[in-house]
This record gives C-alpha cells, structure tokens and sequence, in this order.
C-alpha cells in the first residue's frame, strides 16, 4: 500500500510530526508520499501580513483539482493530514473533495486533532490523538492486511455516529528509536503556483526559512519532546493531563542522534546555513552535561551557526557560554507579561520577574547573541496597569534586543480558551481563534503601539510617553510603527531615508539591532578557512 501524507503550512515546509512518521513508516517497509502545501506561497510574489486571515478560501480552491489529480495518479490506500487549528479549514476543504471523488480513508493528526477530535471527525475518517509513529505503523499495516484497525490506541472514530475515542498509548521514551526527519524528496511533492510538482533541491530551498535574504537557508530540528511548564494559553497545559500516567512527558534525543541528523542534511543540502531549534527550551535544569557535549559535536561535525528557545530559569552563564561557543546567533525567550498579576493568576506561569532580569543580564554579556523576546498582547482579562508593568519591564532590560509580540490567540483546548468561552470573550471561535493570525495585534490599543516601539527608543522616553495615551500621541506612534516597519524589507526607500533621518540623525534614537542570520556564502567561506587551517597543521 501506498500513504499519502500532507503537510499544511504558510511560508515553509516544516512539519517535524510528519515528516518524522514518514522516515519511521518507510523504515518499516511501507512507500510514503509527501505532499507539502505552503499555502502563503502559492502565488509568486505573494506576500502575507498579520493583519490577513489565515484562510484564504478562493486561494485554496485553485488547488482542489491538482491535489485529487495527484491522488488518482498514485491510487493511495491511506491519506493522512497534519494539521493546526489555524489550517483546519483548508484541511476540510482538501478532505471534503478527495471524499468526494475518492473512495479512500483520510485521518487527521496533529495538536487541533488531539484536543478536538469530535469537531475534526464531522470530515475525517478517523483522528489520530498524540504522538503518531506507532499508531500509524500499525494502522497502515491493518489496512495492508485488510483488518480492522478500530482498537488501535489513539486513534477516534464515529460509530453509529457516536465518537469513539480509544486509550491513549504510553509515550515512547527512547526517542532515538526513531530516524530524523524524512527529507528524501525523490518521493515528495509541493503544490507551487496552484500547481502540485515534484520536489527538487531548488523548490526546497526556496521554501527553507530564509526570511532575512535570499541567500539564507535554515533547518529546523527538535532535540528534545514535550514542555516543563504548563502556562494556561497553551495547549502544553492540556497535553499534561491527556498524558498523565502515560510516562515522563519532557524527553531528549541523545546527542549522538541530533548530531548524525544535521550532519547528514548539512552534507546533502550544503546551502543550508543554519539550523533553528525548535524545542520549547534547549537547556533543560541546571545539568548542562548534554549541552556541554552538544556544543562540542556540533562544532566538529555541524559547524553552522544555529538559533534556540530558553526559558528563564534555565539561563546561566556557562550554559550560554558554550552554547555561544557552539554557533548560537539568535535566542528565543517567553517573557509573556510584566505584570505578577497576569502570570499568577491568568497565565499561571511562575513569578519570575526577578530571575526573567537576570537572565537578560547573563544574554547581554555575550554581543554575539542577539535575543528575541516574547511578548503576549490583547489580553482581555489584563488591565492598564498591567499592561503598564509590561513596558516598565521591558525598559530595564538590556539592550540590544528584538521583541516578537503575539496577540493572544484562544486555541481550543487550553485553560484559558476554557475560561474565556465561558466568560462570554469567545463568540465566534472559527472567524476569531482559527482564521486570526496571532501576530495580528491591535494597532488601536495605545500600549500595544508603545511596545511594538519601545526597543527604538530610550527608557525615560518610553516611560513618559506611556502616560499620554491620547489621540495625537496614538496616531504619532501609528505612523512611527508603519513607517518603521516599512523598513524590514526596503531598507533603501525613501520612508526609510526619511524615519532614519528624523529619528537617528535628529532625536539620536538608535537605529534597531536584528540578528545578522548567516548565509550559505558564510557557511562556505568557514569550510573554506577550516580546510586552510587544517592543512597548514
């Protein structure tokens, strides 16, 4: 039998649940498909902004005919779609057509099937709940030997129109079990410009992360499974009681693995030129043995320079030290909110202000970092005093930085959505929670405008400016964030020429820092001096 799986994204073609059940199914004997679906990218030239909605329903019909052409070409016995609750409503229009001309079962995976495995079952044939390797192992061999796969654990299914949901099986704690992430493209496909193409060297580069130029090309790993916290707007939260009893829910690759992965894409993909790490957060408590031989690993056998999340009370100084030993340019940490109200007692993260300080102290003192920091907008339960202590937090934090702020999205299934739906905030989950973008914060509220500017400008300007919440001030910070903004991609134009010239040159605001994200001419320059040095030895 032959699987079809299908990744739904925007900008890029990551999806490390699928890709990994692809390499773990193949390794087993079974012929596997990718099919990878940005839909941002479709069109050339297409550009896709915050403030858009994430579905795009017209956009996504353009490509209805060349998926279930594909389907009938390779006479699939299983399609399986990997989705997000922001990519359910594409999932039921592709699920909703191929049900319609193909007599062919279709499941879906991923975080929004495993918290509302009843609402995806009004289109799916069956959900696959948690982690899928096994289950879907063992479901594609049922269907292989022509026997019934309705007991398999974790996976739901409606009977007599009633859900069944099965038990959950214990989490795999030996994650080297299973082989890196399936990036042999001679059996994967791209829809491209409303067409679906097979997958070549340069349609995957061109759908790698390369957002800061065109000659930048990232990968995306995971070393680690699961998270130690629990915070309230996250589905983490949920996950920790779906899986309780079901094994140690935090897990690590050894490095041995991580290593021979990115070795290995490194020598196949040699335009790659840096490798983001997606884990919740890399250093994990206060042993950082596995750091330690990591960083060493890495730079004898990787060598590229690489990104990474850490969460506060992670961060020390030898920890960061050899991570920026390693190659770490770029590093990512949650401070959410600088009120104690909000992280007590709505978020439900601990008070660690005081350790959040500290940490961004320790960062600084390495100028080869350049640190991106989470903020959480558009909190409906916070105040204006909260959302004061969040900007007079951010002013006593070391520059340089970046600031990367979400507008807080109620996904289903996490605690917070829970209250809030009960509360009355929710109405309309599909048109608010699953098409909103949740970077699309509100440029309406005064102190949204002030964050989003608060790393341009000086403390004490910030700090007096955070007091005159009125109409002049609001449209003055509108137009700054516009004009500003403006500057990420045409750094040379006249709105640029003009913000540099009345803000650096004038008022002496320093020009914004951002990570320099490295390219695949560094990535051959480095080689290059390596193979120099080594020779001279």
């Amino acid at each position: 039998m032959r699987t079809l799986l299908v990744v739904l994204g925007g900008y890029y073609v990551f999806d490390y649940g699928a890709r990994k059940i692809s390499a773990y199914l193949k390794s087993s004997g079974h012929e596997v498909d990718l099919l990878l679906i940005p839909f941002v990218l479709l069109e050339k030239r297409r550009t896709f902004h915050p403030h858009k909605k994430f579905f795009d329903e017209e956009q996504a019909r353009k490509i209805i005919a060349p998926i279930n052409r594909l389907v009938a070409a390779r006479e699939y016995s299983l399609v399986g779609i990997s989705l997000t609750t922001n990519f359910f409503e594409h999932a039921r229009m592709i699920t909703q057509h191929i049900k319609t001309e193909f007599d062919v079962p279709v499941i879906w995976g991923g975080i929004h099937a495993t918290v509302a495995p009843d609402e995806c079952l009004q289109y799916a044939d069956i959900v696959c709940r948690g982690e899928g390797e096994e289950v879907m192992l063992e479901l594609c061999e049922r269907i292989r030997d022509k026997k019934s796969w309705e007991d398999v654990s974790n996976l739901c299914y409606k009977k007599d129109g009633k859900l069944v949901e099965n038990p959950l099986r214990p989490l795999v704690q030996d994650l080297d079990r299973y082989p890196a992430q399936d990036f042999d493209i001679s059996n994967h496909y791209i829809c491209h410009q409303f067409d679906v193409v097979k997958m070549t060297d340069e349609l995957l580069y061109n759908f790698l992360p390369h957002v800061h130029g065109p000659d930048s090309y990232g990968y995306t790993a995971l070393a680690t499974r699961g998270c130690p916290y629990g915070c309230t707007y996250c589905l983490n939260s949920t996950l920790r009681e779906t899986y309780a009893g079901k094994g140690k829910l935090l897990r690590r690759r050894s490095v041995e693995k991580v290593i021979e992965e990115l070795a290995d894409i490194k020598h196949r993909f040699p335009k790659i030129s840096y490798v983001v790490f997606s884990d919740e957060t890399l250093l994990m408590g206060q042993d950082i043995s596995w750091i330690a031989n990591f960083t060493k690993m890495y730079r004898e056998r990787v060598g590229i320079p690489f990104s990474a999340c850490v969460s506060p009370e992670n961060v020390s100084p030898e920890g960061l030290r050899l991570l920026a030993e390693g190659g770490l340019f770029n590093l990512q940490m949650g401070i959410q909110s600088g009120s104690r109200r909000t992280l007590k007692e709505i978020y439900h993260r601990r008070d660690n202000i005081d350790k959040l300080l500290e940490a961004t102290k320790i960062i600084n003192r390495f100028p080869e970092i350049v640190p991106l920091y989470d903020v959480i907008l558009d909190n409906p339960y916070e105040t204006d005093e909260d959302y004061k202590e969040t900007i007079r937090l951010l002013t006593k934090i070391p520059k340089p930085y970046e600031l990367q702020l979400f507008s807080l999205t109620m996904y289903p299934g996490a605690k917070l959505t829970e209250r809030a739906i009960k509360d009355g905030i929710i109405k309309d989950a599909r048109e608010e929670v699953y098409r909103k973008h949740y970077q699309a914060y509100k440029k309406s509220n005064y102190y949204n405008l002030l964050m989003s500017m608060i790393q341009f400008f000086p403390a004490d300007t910030i700090l007096a400016l955070m007091e005159k919440n009125d109409f002049l001030h609001r449209w003055g910070l509108r137009f700054l964030l516009w004009l500003w903004q403006s500057t990420s991609y045409v750094s040379g134009t006249a709105p640029y020429k003009l913000l540099k010239k009345i803000l650096v040159e004038r008022f002496k605001v320093p020009a914004p820092v951002y990570a320099r994200i490295p390219t695949c001419n560094d990535t051959k320059e480095a080689s290059s001096d390596k193979e120099k040095t080594q020779a001279a030895n």
